[in-house]
């Protein structure tokens, strides 16, 4: 799945319908509504940026495009779930309930392990380090009680070894974990 950003905005809109017919199709043939459409961008990539050899760089066009991928998914009747309590102020100031589509907050980072030295951690031990940690000036308070936060751990094969002891782990930081569908959602 392509960062949105590295693609037109046509493919930008071919994804998402394409995806969105076929999960449409899966309701159908289950004989159940689909009550919630909720979107994440792959990558939390939404169109916006040019890309530098060292950084995404915000762009005027990105922001078009951006805008017009957001007015496609309200159409198509996604919203974001009611975020509220995420009260961190460097995940406020990013902007983060002000879309459609909805980013996490913390990002378990457990397929870094599958990337010599792309991010900074290297290992499981140090993934599972870094969830015993705060860095609230980079959106990390996990261990905080002041904020909620949406916990973003991967599916896939190469990491399903560490799923259940990450899930043990938050688990002993007696974290509540909310069903988003039974909230209120974001108009």
């Amino acid at each position: 799945h392509p960062g949105f950003s590295d693609i037109s905005l046509t493919e930008a809109i071919a994804e998402i319908r394409k995806t969105d017919t076929i999960i449409q199709k899966l309701y159908d043939d289950s004989n159940v509504e689909w009550k919630h459409k909720f979107f994440r961008f792959p990558h939390g990539d939404k169109g916006d940026f040019l890309h530098g050899d060292l950084e995404k760089i915000p762009s005027e066009q990105g922001q078009l495009r951006k805008d017009a991928i957001q007015s496609y998914l309200k159409l198509l009747g996604y919203k974001q779930p009611n975020f509220s309590g995420v009260t961190n102020t460097y995940h406020r100031n990013m902007g983060i309930l002000n879309d459609i589509d909805w980013r996490w907050t913390f990002d378990v980072i457990e397929y870094a392990t599958l990337y010599d030295g792309k991010y900074e951690l290297r290992t499981i031990d140090e993934v599972y380090k870094r969830l015993d940690s705060d860095h609230v000036e980079r959106g990390q308070s996990i261990n905080s009680t002041n904020t909620d936060e949406i916990i973003l751990v991967h599916d896939m094969p190469e990491t399903t070894e560490y799923f259940s002891e990450i899930i043990e782990r938050l688990t002993a930081k007696n974290l509540q974990f909310t069903d988003v569908t039974a909230q209120d959602l974001v108009t």
